[in-house]
């Protein structure tokens, strides 16, 4: 204790940076009671330490506005191994979250919260700048929540190919909103594999559609959230449907389904049958698109809708 009140004193006016190198065996930097002596610091660099964090739980990021990565390439094989949640808000400069290969280094992490980081445009990306892939092999995440905050530029969640490299079959809660840049949420194969999905809530984002159609797709699509019991879309101006393609979906236990500001969502809910109509010569003329093609019992449990401020909406369920 005697030494580090002695510290406290010594180090109170250091004001600008801390360089700490080539100490591998360091553990800690400032114990809890040191570290109130630096309240002057402006900067601290740990280069060449084999820092490992093997043991953290929990990182949360806030208001570094200058940090453009959160993960070196060469990262020490024990690094954030049991690291859970991960949470980063606020670091306007940030580009990435997840470069090609380090989610095999975060086998444990299930819940992954980003907000208010103004130039990401794609959270998991498993190819370089160059288009060559690097994530060279199938990881299975343990993801569990999903939340996506005020990302204006955010494109895409899942860049082209990573559905096929990264599975998110234990996904429980997806929330995003306003991001106004993205255009879908879901690949189509990412959508098939959310059997565990229990709450999803969009609002204020520029979604056309809540999956995207993929390449090789001409089939009828089936899509079944065996246990998703709420669903929220509110303020999308642009969502048309649920897919774009030729599909039907079921939603055994949803229970709780609000609908407010989608402006062009003219038709909730239709059955795959009657995508096309016939007119007075007889002729099969294609129906506005609905929000959802449906079975006719797609919906047994639901017991809470609300559906509001939907200027456009003409019929809630056409049927041939």
């Amino acid at each position: 204790m005697r030494d580090e009140i002695l510290a406290m004193g010594s180090f109170h006016n250091l004001r600008r940076k801390l360089e700490i190198r080539k100490c591998d065996n360091l553990v800690f930097v400032f114990s809890s009671t040191l570290v109130r002596c630096f309240s002057q610091l402006q900067e601290i660099e740990i280069e060449d330490c084999k820092v490992a964090f093997s043991n953290l739980e929990n990182l949360h990021i806030d208001a570094i506005y200058k940090l453009k990565m959160l993960w070196h390439n060469q990262l020490n094989p024990d690094s954030f191994c049991k690291l859970k949640q991960l949470c980063v808000g606020d670091c306007e400069n940030l580009i990435n979250i997840f470069q090609p290969n380090i989610l095999r280094r975060l086998q444990n992490l299930e819940d992954l919260q980003i907000r208010n980081c103004n130039l990401v445009e794609e959270v998991f990306e498993v190819q370089g700048k160059n288009g060559d892939e690097i994530c060279d092999m199938v990881v299975s995440t343990q993801f569990k929540v999903l939340k996506l905050i005020n990302l204006p530029n955010l494109k895409h969640v899942w860049s082209s190919g990573s559905q096929e490299i990264l599975t998110f079959q234990n996904l429980r809660e997806v929330e995003v909103s306003n991001c106004k840049s993205m255009k879908s949420l879901f690949p189509a194969s990412v959508a098939k594999s959310l059997e565990q999905l229990k709450k999803l809530k969009i609002y204020d984002c520029g979604l056309e559609e809540i999956v995207a159609m993929e390449e090789g797709l001409e089939t009828v699509t089936k899509f079944v959230f065996p246990q998703l019991y709420s669903l929220s879309l509110f303020s999308l101006p642009e969502l048309k449907c649920f897919y774009p393609g030729k599909h039907t979906s079921e939603w055994p236990s949803l229970n709780s389904l609000y609908i407010s500001k989608c402006d062009k969502v003219k038709i909730f809910a239709a059955s795959e049958l009657s995508l096309s109509d016939t007119n007075e010569l007889g002729h099969n003329v294609p129906v506005q698109q609905a929000l959802f093609l449906i079975e006719k019992v797609a919906f047994p449990n639901l017991e809470d809708i609300r559906i509001t401020f939907m200027d456009n909406l003409k019929m809630l369920w056409h049927n041939h």
